[in-house]
């Protein structure tokens, strides 16, 4: 009995960390769309940025080519980053931990970014990121990435 009780109590405790950090991806959504930008171009090109490939049909395949984090393992309190770069047909893309999905704003055609505070509310632990590619007919793609929250 006791053991059960502990087990449920770990388990509503991973539920609680999961939903702190989806909560912190859904947040900060408002805060990069909200960022006023220049009309200046940089002037010089930035390393990190990834450019898409030739944009395919809207019905043909999609695929994730690559989904990177700023930083693994995460420390709670702190700014994470991600991009996610895709083929150009995709729609939309989503990130979700647990139960929580937010929608990763598209900077460009099969460019998709956003950066998250990850309050000091989350629990340490294992996670798995998972990045959802959404066409336009509603076919969709999903890389499962795992994630590491630390204090």
């Amino acid at each position: 009995m006791l053991a059960s009780r502990a087990n449920r109590l770990r388990i509503s405790i991973a539920s609680v960390a999961a939903t702190c950090i989806a909560i912190a991806f859904a947040s900060s959504i408002a805060a990069a769309i909200a960022v006023p930008t220049t009309d200046k171009p940089p002037a010089v090109p930035s390393p990190h940025v990834s450019k898409a490939t030739p944009c395919p049909k809207p019905a043909d395949p999609i695929a994730i080519q690559s989904v990177r984090i700023s930083e693994n393992p995460i420390r709670v309190g702190t700014s994470v980053s991600g991009t996610v770069v895709a083929t150009c047909n995709v729609a939309a893309v989503t990130a979700q931990v647990g139960t929580f999905r937010i929608g990763v704003p598209k900077r460009s055609p099969g460019i998709f970014q956003t950066t998250v505070k990850v309050p000091r509310l989350a629990l340490p632990g294992h996670y798995k990121l998972i990045v959802t590619a959404i066409r336009t007919d509603s076919f969709s793609i999903h890389e499962s990435i795992p994630i590491v929250v630390t204090w």
